[in-house]
This record gives C-alpha cells, structure tokens and sequence, in this order.
C-alpha cells in the first residue's frame, strides 16, 4: 500500500485562529488522504475515525466503496507508528468543524 505523509496548515493564515506553520497532517493511501482533504472522514481528538453519512451509506451499497472504507481494512483509530506525534488537537478540530461532511 502506498502511503502519503504530508505537512500543511489546515486553517489560511488570514481565517480567525489560523496558522501559516504547518503541522503534521495524518499520513493515509491515496484514496483515504482525498477522502480526508474532501471532507468524507475525519479524526476526533482521539484519534478516531468518522465517516460522513454519504460515505458510511455508500460502504453499505457499494462494494467498491466497501473494499476502501469498510471496517475492515479501515481502522476505528488512526495508528500511529511508535514515537510518532499525533496530529494537533487544534487542527483536527477544525477540520472536523469547517471541512468534515458529516
């Protein structure tokens, strides 16, 4: 499986209590990582997994779908490797809050 790890700063810099540094993004496959920049699924400050409603509908009809974003092979938590920092609490909170299509 190929798996992305980037940097970015999730909030512009000119949006009340944004940042222009970036942080630690969490490292997905390809097709996670859009679902997760589309706002399809997020990460709570515990590092669990949330599906918006289209998607976890989707995973119930569609096969395809289900092969990527089933429970399994996705995880309830984002795993992190050991000494891994976790994503700021800060950016996935607004993520969850201003990209997330619950």
């Amino acid at each position: 499986m190929l798996v992305r790890h980037r940097r970015c700063a999730p909030k512009p810099a000119s949006a009340a209590g944004g940042t222009s540094s970036p942080a630690p993004s969490p490292a997905a496959c390809p097709a996670h990582d859009v679902a997760f920049d589309t706002g399809l699924l997020t990460v709570n400050g515990g590092l669990r997994i949330h599906l918006a409603s289209r998607l976890t509908d989707a995973v119930q009809d569609d096969p395809p779908a289900r092969q990527y974003y089933g429970r399994p092979p996705l995880q309830e938590t984002l795993l992190l490797p050991p000494g891994t920092q976790a994503p700021a609490r800060n950016y996935l909170d607004w993520h969850r809050n201003y990209v997330f299509a619950a």
